[in-house]
């Protein structure tokens, strides 16, 4: 039998004990490092993943401007199918390409008048108002101006019938 006697040396143990704890200390550092290391980079992918350039926030804007340009391009080809339509049916009637000349560009035949119904607001047909009668002092003004300098016949506006 082999009996193993341990005696312990008193400044080989002190030695020993105080490289464990410089490992350990090491060891914990460089694993709290690479921990803050690793936490850093987590928040910075988190913040690149959010805000960057293809982030969840450029995503979330692109698919708005994506469902607002869609409602824009099915109103455009609803208002392009009614245009088509307008066309179609002006070129095979001439009564209504008439009636499209009379109310959008206000042709008129001869010995006709334009009377124009609108419903606007009661501030809209004072000012009108006040146009009018502007218009029709400032066209009185002219009028006497006009018969002062040069007689009574110096109108340049002359009546339809002979005189």
């Amino acid at each position: 039998m082999v009996f193993l006697i341990v005696m312990p040396v008193p400044g080989l143990a002190r030695e020993g004990i105080k490289r464990f704890d410089k490992k350990k200390e090491s060891s914990l550092l460089q694993s709290r490092g690479l921990a803050l290391l690793l936490i850093f980079l987590l928040f910075i992918l988190v913040l690149a993943f959010v805000f960057g350039d293809r982030g969840i926030i450029e995503i979330v804007k692109t698919r708005k401007q994506i469902k607002a340009l869609q409602v824009t391009i099915r109103d455009l080809e609803a208002q392009k199918q009614k245009l088509t339509r307008e066309i179609e049916m002006l070129q095979a009637d001439p009564s209504a390409l008439e009636k499209k000349a009379r109310e959008d560009l206000w042709l008129m035949k001869k010995n006709e008048k334009v009377v124009v119904w609108s419903r606007m607001k009661r501030r809209q047909n004072m000012n009108n108002l006040k146009m009018v009668l502007l218009l029709g002092a400032l066209t009185g003004l002219f009028l006497f101006i006009g018969g002062m300098v040069g007689g009574s016949r110096a109108c340049c506006w002359r009546s339809s019938s002979p005189d």
